[in-house]
């Protein structure tokens, strides 16, 4: 699989597993506590992914400064994914926190889905078939360790 088209499914179910949070009720603490999990899981893969597989691939041809931002973005987005998990489910700042962290991720996607991925396109090619099956394979892997 192409390793941009993997990249943006991973886009996709992260902001479904968001939305699916905020549409949440506080009394609905069993919910909330799944899909945190799910997501937790969903973006600590997928960052990992980025940052292993396709990000030096995108270092090797020129793309420094973008990739120093985003890795940035994936700390502050582990931030706070951390600080909704310390967060009580019922409360309603858990809701806010999550809007946040929303915008957040909606924000870095965008970038990398408006600019970061047509310039790989552009520069890696077919390359991005033998990214995406070493990706899938180490999604694989860390699955497996969660």
């Amino acid at each position: 699989m192409d390793a941009v088209k993997l990249l943006v499914e991973d886009h996709e179910r992260a902001r479904d597993l968001m939305q699916r949070m905020l549409a949440t009720g506080a009394e609905q603490v069993d919910l909330r506590r799944q899909l945190l999990a799910l997501l937790y899981q969903e973006l600590e893969v997928h960052a990992r992914i980025e940052e292993d597989v396709f990000y030096p691939a995108l270092d090797r041809v020129g793309q420094h400064e973008q990739i120093q931002d985003s890795r940035k973005e994936h700390q502050q987005i582990r931030q706070m994914l951390a600080g909704i998990e310390n967060t009580d489910l019922s409360d309603p700042a858990w809701k806010a926190q999550v809007q946040v962290l929303y915008d957040c991720v909606v924000h870095h996607v965008g970038e990398e889905e408006d600019q970061l991925f047509p310039w790989a396109q552009s520069r890696l090619g077919s390359d991005l078939d033998d990214l995406g099956t070493r990706m899938s394979r180490e999604r694989g892997d860390l699955l497996r360790d969660f």
